[in-house]
Formats: structure tokens, C-alpha cells, sequence
């Protein structure tokens, strides 16, 4: 889900992961959901977590077992291959907004985590009008949007940050380096998208059954 022709990596990189793991023990098992090329999967084996990484992308992932650290296998988000209450935590960076069905996703991602197991949401968002997009990213909803569907599949303490100075901080040396035109083409936005563009970090909690 991530990696494209022009690299347009999470917007607050490790800093970001590593927020998101904050508090969890050392050994936790984590899974990365839409983990592209496993950046954030070596970064997180390399401090003391246990992650796997999954893509429904055969093509972007590296070999099975990646000498940096990490396990990765081509996977959907739909249709998790892991048994009930198998992980501490489960995160999607920017590849919740590409899954068909998030609502599903969601359900697997509940359904493989332990009880009171955290999930990391990273993704944008659209600070009015949303929108949908055939490059890069894909659907843009409202925070709103994104908090009701969460806490609709049982989630529970749920909490936000709005991380759009990240964003901007990114996208503005990808315009310099590359030019506006050649960004809004590889986001598949088109010159006239009214979409306002954020980005957040939401944590939650798998709670009791909805």
C-alpha cells in the first residue's frame, strides 16, 4: 500500500511510529498493516519490538525474512491470517484510507488483538470537504468519520492528535524538490480538488464487543 514511483514516506517518519508504540513493553508483538516496504517494521525490531508486516502488494515487500528484522507476507487487511487475540498491537500508517472495506478491516484487526491490545492509526484527513483520490492516497474523510467508525467496531479509549504540522513539513520540500503540478498527479487529487488535506495519529484500546 505504501511505496510508489515518487516517495512520498509517512508524513513524521519514525518519530511518528515511535510515538504511536509509546509505553508498550519491549517483546511486544506489533503488526503493520499495508507495511509496504517494512520501513517502520526494521525500525521497530531494532528497538526491541517484535513486528510482521503484511501487504496485499506482493511486489513492494521485501523477502519473508528480512535480514534487518522483521517477517513480512503478502496479506489483506480484510482477511487477516492470524488467529484471535494474537497481537499487542495492530497499526495502519497511511493504508486504512486504501482498504475497500474499513469497517472490516477494522473487525480483523479487533479480532487479532489481545484483550485491552492498542490500535495505531495514522492517516490523513479532510479538514472540510472530503474526497477521494486514484493515486497515492485514497479516500479523505473527516476526523468525525474516522472516530465513529472506530469506535462503532468496539474500540474503546480512543484518542487523537492532529499531526498536520508533519504533513506540511513533508509535502513542502516534495513541492520544492518536485513541483506542485507533479505532486497533485501523483496523489491523484486533479488541479481542482476542494479537499483540505490534515493528518492525524489515533490510539485505541480493543474493548468489549459492540
Amino acid at each position: 500500500m505504501r511505496g510508489r514511483a515518487v516517495d512520498f514516506k509517512r508524513p513524521g517518519g519514525p518519530a511518528l511510529t515511535r510515538r504511536a508504540v509509546a509505553g508498550m513493553p519491549r517483546g511486544a508483538l506489533l503488526l503493520d498493516v499495508g507495511c509496504g516496504a517494512g520501513e517502520s517494521v526494521v525500525h521497530l525490531n531494532g528497538r526491541g519490538m517484535r513486528a510482521l508486516g503484511v501487504d496485499r502488494d506482493a511486489s513492494v515487500l521485501p523477502s519473508s525474512e528480512s535480514p534487518h528484522g522483521g517477517c513480512f507476507l503478502a496479506a489483506d487487511a480484510e482477511n487477516l491470517p492470524f488467529e484471535e487475540n494474537f497481537f499487542d498491537g495492530v497499526m495502519f500508517e497511511c493504508s486504512l484510507s486504501k482498504t475497500e472495506n474499513p469497517g472490516r478491516a477494522l473487525r480483523e484487526s479487533r479480532r487479532t488483538l489481545k484483550p485491552f491490545g492498542r490500535l495505531m492509526i495514522s492517516d490523513f484527513y479532510a479538514r472540510a470537504e472530503e474526497g477521494r483520490h486514484t493515486g497515492v492516497l485514497g479516500r479523505i474523510e473527516r476526523i468525525e468519520t474516522t472516530l465513529a467508525r472506530v469506535r462503532g467496531e468496539g474500540f474503546i479509549s480512543v484518542a487523537i492528535e492532529d499531526c498536520t504540522g508533519c504533513l506540511r513539513q513533508l509535502w513542502g520540500q516534495l513541492i520544492l524538490d518536485m513541483g506542485r503540478e507533479a505532486i497533485l498527479e501523483e496523489l491523484g487529487a486533479g488541479r481542482q480538488s476542494a479537499v483540505k488535506y490534515g493528518y492525524f495519529l489515533l490510539t485505541a484500546q480493543k474493548g468489549k464487543s459492540p
